[in-house]
C-alpha cells in the first residue's frame, strides 16, 4: 500500500513540478546569484523546461496503465526523481552549477528513453493481445473483466450458423 502511495505522489509531483521547478530556478536566481543579463537567458532556459517536462509528463501518461491507476510504475519513480533532484539542486546557483546542468540534461535523455520503452512495451503487450500489464507495478487499479455469473441452473443456448456454398 506504501509503495502505491509514493508511485501516485510521484504521478501527482510531476503535473505540479512542470510549473514548481522552473519556478524555482527564477527564485534561486534572484536569491544565489547577481543579477545580470544571464538572466533573461535564464527566462528562455525555464520555459524550455517547462515545455520538455510537459511532453516527458505526457509520454508517460500516454500509457493506459498510469491513465488507469493514476502512478508511476518503479522506473518511472526512479529516472524522475533522479532528474527532479538535479534540477532542484541546479536552482541552488553553485559553484558546481554547470555539474547540475550536466545531469539535468542527461535526466532529460534517461526519462525520454525509459518512457518510450515502457510505453512502447505496453501498445506491444495490447497489440498482441494481452489487455493486462505485466507485472505487479502497473496492475495496481486494474480490472480485468471478468465472465458474468450464471449461476449452476441458467441455462446456456449455444447457436451455430452453417453456410451452404453454392
Amino acid at each position: 500500500m506504501v509503495e502505491v502511495i509514493l508511485r501516485r505522489a510521484f504521478f501527482y509531483w510531476q503535473s505540479v513540478a512542470a510549473f514548481a521547478i522552473p519556478a524555482w530556478w527564477l527564485v534561486g536566481w534572484c536569491v544565489f546569484s547577481p543579477g545580470g543579463w544571464a538572466f533573461l537567458l535564464l527566462l528562455v532556459c525555464a520555459f524550455v523546461l517547462f515545455v520538455v517536462m510537459l511532453v516527458l509528463f505526457g509520454l508517460v501518461y500516454a500509457r493506459r496503465e498510469v491513465r488507469q491507476t493514476r502512478a508511476f510504475s518503479w522506473p518511472d519513480v526512479a529516472v524522475f526523481a533522479a532528474w527532479d533532484a538535479a534540477m532542484i539542486a541546479l536552482g541552488f546557483f553553485t559553484p558546481v552549477t554547470t555539474l547540475f546542468v550536466v545531469l539535468t540534461i542527461i535526466g532529460a535523455i534517461a526519462v525520454f528513453w525509459v518512457s518510450l520503452a515502457q510505453l512502447l512495451a505496453s501498445a506491444s503487450r495490447r497489440l498482441l493481445g494481452d489487455p493486462a500489464p505485466a507485472g505487479p507495478a502497473p496492475s495496481v487499479g486494474y480490472r480485468s473483466p471478468a465472465a458474468p455469473d450464471l449461476g449452476g441452473d441458467t441455462p446456456i443456448i449455444v447457436v451455430e450458423e452453417k453456410r451452404e456454398e453454392h
